[in-house]
């Protein structure tokens, strides 16, 4: 499950974020944004510990539906 959240979840969360905080960012940024997940601390403390990469997930998509104005969604998420 880790692997599935660090390669597919992840990356389009924080590409996200990104795009609603830099809403000019060049495609390259945006790309470069959605590696951050697959960077090696976050990769193999995904595999020692296994709530680390849930719980991370789930505080880049609250932040994602805050950033959003969603905060409904944002407060489902978060419980």
């Amino acid at each position: 499950m880790n692997i599935n959240l660090v390669v597919w979840v992840l990356p389009i969360i924080t590409r996200n974020i990104y795009r609603k905080i830099h809403p000019g960012a060049s495609k390259g940024a945006i790309d470069l944004a959605g590696l951050l997940p697959a960077f090696p601390l976050l990769s193999f403390f995904g595999n020692l510990y296994y709530t680390d990469v849930l719980s991370t997930t789930l505080v880049l998509s609250c932040y994602l539906f805050a950033i959003k104005k969603s905060y409904k969604l944002s407060a489902l998420v978060r419980l």
